[in-house]
C-alpha cells in the first residue's frame, strides 16, 4: 500500500501463487502504513514514553522467519487490537511482548522495562491457551505466583 492514496501497491509477477509468507508481509506492511498514517511512528522518538516499545524485532520459529525487523509503539492508555490471518505472527508478537518468546534480534520494552523482566510480573497479565512458566522460577514458585 502507499501512504498517499491508501491503495495496494502493484504486485510483482513471480510466476507462483501467493503463499503464507506473502500474506505475512502484506499484513505487516499494511500495519506499518496504518501506524504511519495515524502518527504512531512518532511514539518511538520523542513525546511521552509508550507503554510498549518495539525496535527491530525479528523472530524465527522452526527455522522460518515470522517477524522481520518490526518497529512498533503502543501509546500508554490506548486500546489496541491485533488482527490478521492465521500464521501472520499475532501470537508470536504477543509472546514477545510478555517475554516468553525467544527473539533473534531487536528490543522489546513494556512500561520502560525489558519484556518478561521480573519487575513487570506484578504489572502485566497474560492468559495463554496453553500453560507457560518463567525460566527463573522453580515449579513451586510458579504455582505460588499463579495462585496469588
Amino acid at each position: 500500500m502507499t501512504t498517499a492514496d491508501q491503495t495496494p501497491a502493484p504486485r510483482k509477477k513471480t510466476g507462483r501463487r501467493p503463499g503464507p509468507a506473502d500474506t505475512r508481509r502484506t499484513v505487516l506492511e499494511a500495519a506499518r502504513v496504518e501506524f504511519a498514517a495515524r502518527g504512531y511512528e512518532n511514539s518511538l522518538a520523542g513525546g511521552p514514553a509508550p507503554a510498549i516499545r518495539i525496535a527491530g524485532l525479528t523472530v524465527t520459529r522452526g527455522g522460518r522467519p515470522v517477524l522481520h525487523d518490526l518497529d512498533l509503539g503502543v501509546a500508554t492508555g490506548s486500546i489496541t487490537g491485533l488482527l490478521g490471518p492465521s500464521g501472520c505472527g499475532k501470537t508470536t508478537l504477543l509472546r514477545s511482548i510478555v517475554g516468553v518468546q525467544k527473539v533473534a534480534a531487536g528490543r522489546v520494552e513494556v512500561l520502560g522495562e525489558p519484556a518478561g523482566g521480573a519487575a513487570l510480573r506484578h504489572r502485566v497479565g497474560y492468559v495463554t491457551q496453553a500453560p507457560s512458566v518463567y525460566g527463573d522460577l522453580l515449579g513451586a514458585a510458579t504455582l505460588r505466583r499463579r495462585t496469588a
